[in-house]
């Protein structure tokens, strides 16, 4: 297993999300612990500068547009679309609880589910479907566990996008250059794993907001994109766009970025969680 991350959360009641009964990892009953509603998010932040926002052909704003990072060497990366496909997420019971107590709730080896699979955008921390408002029992949590989608091996050929889990797409570069376009495709094979001894407390009166976080600044340290994709045998395709994939590329490149991303839960994140 990857190394336990940091957990990154906030209790809040917010009073916009929509309530949606059917989201219930377990229900009330004879036997059955208080349940508490819960929502979630994981998002991506960095200390580095944002990408601007730009107008949409709605002439709305588009909001949390992108992140601008650095490999080390020194080459400036702009990531503009992180999205993750989750088959699941595992919520360890408290310790005071136990999967035999619970009538027809999803739960094995101490571990409760909420099953998916969920499509997560980790630029806004959104998800589809919605991760508000779903139920566990109440009581104090030390760990989360995101279990993404399981995917074929790694193929330097097959350019399907439903067969990784974690998508990144961005652009060699400075802000409003013409930089090298890419997309970068990687199975994190063993999920992300979210813990701390303290835990969060679920409370059954109240709406409970936990915020997860990946930073996303480390994520290309330990490589040199620039001469990773100029050295690409694949090239860019006829759009132009350099296709990285698996573990593989790049002589080893691509199981360091799995590395980084996997080891890059943030500490003390705080933002608002948006969900439609």
């Amino acid at each position: 297993m990857i190394p336990v991350l940091r957990l990154c959360l906030m209790l809040t009641c917010i009073s916009f999300f929509q309530c949606i009964p059917e989201r219930v990892a377990g229900g009330a009953g004879a036997g059955n612990p208080p349940l508490g509603e819960v929502t979630l998010a994981l998002k991506a932040k960095s200390s580095g500068p944002r990408i601007l926002p730009k107008s949409t052909a709605s002439g709305l704003i588009a909001l949390d547009s992108g992140f601008v990072i650095r490999d080390s060497a020194g080459a400036v990366l702009s990531l503009d679309s992180i999205v993750s496909r989750v088959e699941g997420i595992d919520f360890a019971l408290p310790d005071s609880l136990d999967c035999p107590i619970f009538s027809g709730l999803p739960c094995k080896d101490g571990e409760t589910t909420l099953e998916g699979p969920f499509d997560l955008d980790l630029l806004r921390g959104i998800s589809h479907p919605a991760l508000n408002v779903f139920k566990i029992p109440a009581g104090l949590y030390r760990k989360i566990g995101f279990k993404l989608i399981a995917n074929k091996q790694d193929s330097l050929t097959d350019w399907d996008s439903t067969s990784q889990n974690i998508v990144l797409w961005g652009r060699m570069g400075a802000l409003g250059s013409a930089g090298q376009r890419f997309v970068i495709r990687i199975n994190l094979t063993e999920g992300l794993d979210f813990g701390d001894p303290v835990g969060v407390r679920i409370k059954s009166d109240t709406l409970n907001n936990i915020l997860l976080g990946l930073n996303v600044d480390d994520w290309f340290q330990g490589t040199d994109m620039q001469a990773c994709m100029a050295a690409s045998p694949a090239g860019s395709d006829s759009a132009g766009i350099v296709r990285l994939q698996g573990d593989g590329f790049c002589s080893g490149t691509g199981i360091r970025v799995r590395r980084n991303i996997e080891a890059s839960g943030g500490i003390n994140y705080e933002d608002q969680v948006e969900q439609p």
